[in-house]
Parts: C-alpha cells; structure tokens; sequence
C-alpha cells in the first residue's frame, strides 16, 4: 500500500530521515474549546451525538454529547452507530470506481447498458450523470408519495418505479441538481454488475479492508449493538423520529457508522488502498457547481474552499439523524459530526466546529495570492494588503491551477512584483507555495534586497533556499529532492527561530540549524530572483502562495 498526500505519491527519499514539518500547536486547547461548545449546544437542546476532530493523522478529540436513548439514559459515545444519510454517497461512489478500475464498467457508459427496458429519456444519462447529479432525473424524496412509499418495506425495482417514466427535468449535463434518484440507480449498477447485494459488495470491498466493523447498511429488523435511537422536535417537544423502511434510501442514503469508523475512511483516502491515485483525482475533480452548496460537486462529495484551504465535505440527513464530514487534505483535517436529532443544525454546527480548528490550526497568515484571477495586471492578496503586480506578460489559467487556478510563467520575463512583507530578521515565519515546471537555477520566490527565499538550485533541480545566517561563513540550504520533474508539488520554507527547514508535499526533506536570518526589508519577486538575473526567471505554474509570521506544517 503507498502512502499518498493530498492524493500524489509521498517521495521516497533514500538516507534522509523524513519527518513531518514543525507545528507548534496545542491539541488540549483544542479539545477544550471543541467540547466546551458541544456542551454548550447539548444545554441548548440544539444537538445529541458524538464528534471526532482529527489533525495529520492524530485524534484531538472523539467524543459522545448527549443520550443515544433518552427513555433509558443510554449516553452516546465515540462507538455509538449513527445513521448517515447521504453521507453514504461518498462510498457509493467510490464503489462504482471500483468497478472502473476493475473494468466492469466506464462513468461513461450510458446507464442504458445496465438498466433493462431504459425510458427513452434515460438514454442519454451516464454514470457520470448520475455521480454528479446531472442527469435530469427528478429527486424521488421530493415526491409526495415518497412519505408513505419509505415507510413499508419495498424492492429496489418498486423504488425505481416511484421516478422511472417522470419526465426529466433537464437535458442529461446542462446543469446540476441534486438527485437521490441518481444514487439509487447507482446502488442498482452495482447490484446488476457484481450479482451481490448493495451491503455485500461495500462490505467485502471497503468496509472490512479498511477495519470499519461499526459500519454497515441499516435495518430496523436485526439486532446492532450501540446503535443511537433518532429523535425529532414538534413545538418544542422532543419525539421518537418517523420509521423508515431503510431499503428506501439504499445507496443515497442507508448506511450507518460511528465518528471512529469514518475517521477510518479518510485516513484510507490519502493512500491506494482502495483505489488509484488516478481514481481519487477523479472522485475529487470539481464537477458541477452547487449553487446550494457555494461549491463544485465532485464523485460523492462537495469540492470548494473555506478559510483559504481546499475542502472535500458532505452533509446527511434521514429520519432521526444528521451528519457531516468535512476534510482539508493539504492540512489532513478531518472533522466528523453524527448526530442523533434530526433538526441538528448540522451544518451551523459544522462551519462553527471549523472556525474553532481554522483559528488553532491556522496561524497567522499575512499573505495569501490565490493566482485564481481570470485576467488583469493585478494578483490579489486575499489575506493581506501586499497586492502583487504582473510584469512581463504572464498568463492567467482559472482552471489551470493546483487549487483552482494559476499563472503561468514563460522564464524569459515574467514575474509578480509585491511590496514588502516581512523582515526574515524579524522571527518566525514560513512561506508555501504550490509549483509545476521550472528548471536549475530558476527562482520561485525572492525578496529584492535580500535573498532567494524557494529556487531550483543550478545543477541538479533540487529544492534549495538562499535564506541564511547574517555572519560569515553561512551557507545556503540544499535538498536532495528534486522539483523540476512537470508534477504538482507544495514546496516550502519554515523558519522557527533557529532551524531552517525545507519541506516538499507535505515532507520535511532539509533542514539544518542557524543563529538568525540575514536583514532584508524589501518588496518580493514571485516566479523570479531577488537581482532578476535572466537565468532567475521560472518557466512553468505557480498557484497559491501563502506566507505566514510563525512555524507551521506544510
């Protein structure tokens, strides 16, 4: 199994001993003030549930607020099973690219091939369709027949008929609309194809190889041990939530876990243990855009942006229950919130849970250029006051980016021009930028009276900075990892006050201890040297630049 970060393969680094890059943050902090809101929202009445809060692969917090059963005081815990509602799209979807891998089928083939006696109208959808809810096919859960049909026990054929011969809504891809419709047919796909049942095939293929034995399809007939009771509120008074015939929601929305399990699943989306490299791309390529959401949609889950960091999350809800999972890959954040009352306010409760991890986690950001403009002579600084100037002609890619966009640089004579930001003399400080291209000796940031904060050093297309000590005798700092290969990778520089480190996709690949950084208060150079020497200029993208006034984690 290969460890991959933000879904591209960790390097290998031969003879260097590879740690993560320095973080100073205080996880008890954390924790406190997480469950000191839950606590406050469980006195309010506004929610029942369990929470996990997760940094780089550590649990800050897994916690149970309030009672799984109310009539015999049962409280919840982080064991406690919780219905997830759509939240099981994410596993339908990633099922279906399981298939892919495996060739059974393509998201481009018309759902006609699977689908026996097709509506005429259907002959145009695609897999595709379906997983980005673009199909046109009506949301069977808005009918109003849809009431009495999930409380009786029905086959996915009677649930397929409650949609089949509708009208579309909307040509196949001109648009997005959320559909369960669309995952119930996947859920038969996947039944068609593999001959087993929705809950065989998930268990046999990503429930039990990732260890989730608290997760599983639920049925109001058998037996689950820890498993919350739902509640709902009418005028105040709390209330047992309507029954469900759990073969209803199937792939849209049948699944159950705990806060545990699901920390289990992200862990498992930053390596191939599943699926490809390749195919966790796809699941989290930005679709269509959900007006809803303020985002795109990609396979199963929502692709935006809070806070400056890229966020894969979703949103659940069924009777008695709400969930929400929300991820920030390059920080490897991972928040789960279950809940057991219905009228949650799951999504208030998951922006004020980020807010509190955003204001820990992130420290003090004093320039972000996003480079996600269209056109202009302007690069935005979307934290600060330190607006970049273009010179030369480089050009703009909205979609070119690693993070949306990016700008492109010709190494000839292009480059950002910015007014001061920092003093390297000053203290702490760290600056990240994500690069796709350049060549030996190019720079990818510079400061004009001082030094070359991130370039490619001159022979062999290492990572390198020119950062150092103000007295004699300092030396630049030099990786072994090289970055001039055409891939993505988030290049880096932390400075804590006496170590200098260098850090590539996520890893610590230099590092080496000085007395101080050398004096320097001028504007800085991104995508040339600090003297803009013809040989300085970088010829390739550069996305998301962020310099902040402390040590951080890549």
């Amino acid at each position: 199994m290969k460890s991959l970060n933000g879904y591209r393969m960790r390097l290998v680094l031969i003879g260097v001993v590879v740690a993560t890059c320095l973080v100073q943050t205080d996880a008890a902090d954390v924790a406190t003030r997480i469950d000191e809101f839950f606590n406050a929202e469980v006195a309010k009445g506004h929610f029942s549930g369990s929470v996990l809060v997760a940094n780089d692969g550590e649990v800050l917090i897994s916690q149970g607020y309030g009672l799984a059963n109310i009539e015999h005081g049962v409280p919840n815990t982080p064991l406690t099973k919780f219905r997830i509602g759509s939240v099981t799209k994410q596993f339908t979807a990633l099922a279906i690219m399981i298939l892919q891998e495996r060739e059974f089928l393509s998201v481009l083939d018309p759902i006609s091939t699977y689908v026996l006696n097709c509506p005429e109208a259907w002959k145009a959808i695609t897999v595709h369709h379906l997983l980005t809810h673009t199909s046109g096919i009506p949301n069977f859960t808005d009918f109003p027949e849809y009431m009495d049909h999930s409380r009786l026990p029905h086959s996915l054929d009677e649930t397929i008929g409650l949609f089949k011969y509708k009208p579309l809504r909307f040509t196949p891809g001109a648009r997005f609309e959320y559909s369960n419709s669309g995952y119930i047919l996947l859920g038969f796909i996947i039944e068609v194809i593999t001959g087993q049942s929705y809950e065989d095939f998930l268990r046999q293929n990503i429930l039990d190889p990732l260890g989730m034995s608290n997760s599983g399809y639920d049925s109001t007939r058998i037996i689950i041990m820890d498993r919350a009771d739902g509640y709902k509120q009418e005028n105040g008074i709390l209330l047992n939530a309507d029954h469900i015939e759990m073969d209803t929601p199937h792939a849209a929305g049948a699944l159950y876990s705990t806060v545990e399990d699901m920390f289990l699943w992200d862990r498992a989306l930053y390596t191939d243990q599943l699926v490809s490299l390749e195919t966790l791309d796809a699941i989290f390529t930005p679709y269509e855009f959900d007006s809803w959401y303020g985002g795109h949609y990609g396979y199963g889950w929502n692709i935006g942006e809070r806070h400056g960091r890229e966020e894969f999350c979703h949103g659940g809800g069924i009777n008695g229950f709400t969930a929400f999972i929300t991820r920030f890959p390059q920080e490897e954040i991972c928040i789960v919130i279950l809940s057991n009352f219905e009228f949650a306010p799951i999504d208030d409760l998951a922006r004020d849970l980020t807010d509190i991890v955003k204001d820990v986690f992130d420290p003090m950001l004093i320039a972000h250029w996003k480079l996600d403009e269209a056109e202009g002579s302007i690069a935005y600084d979307y934290e600060g006051h330190y607006d970049g100037t273009l010179m030369g002609d480089p050009v703009w890619e909205p979609d070119g980016g690693r993070v949306t966009g990016a700008l492109q640089f010709d190494g000839i004579d292009d480059y950002v021009s910015t007014d001061p930001v920092l003093n390297p003399a000053d203290g702490s400080f760290s600056v990240f930028v994500w690069i796709k291209g350049g060549a030996p000796g190019q720079a990818v940031i510079s400061q004009t009276d001082g030094a070359n904060w991130l370039l490619v050093d001159p022979s062999g297309g290492y990572l390198m900075t020119e950062l150092k000590a103000s007295g004699r005798g300092a030396a630049a700092l030099l990786s072994q990892t090289a970055i001039d290969d055409g891939n993505w990778h988030r290049i880096g520089f932390v400075w804590d006050g006496s170590n200098r480190t260098l850090c590539v996709d996520g890893l610590e690949v230099a590092r080496d201890t000085q007395t101080d950084l050398g004096n320097s208060e001028g504007g800085l150079h991104i995508g040339a040297g600090q003297t803009l020497a013809p040989v300085s200029f970088l010829s390739g993208l550069i996305d998301d630049v962020r310099i902040y006034d402390r040590a951080v984690t890549p």
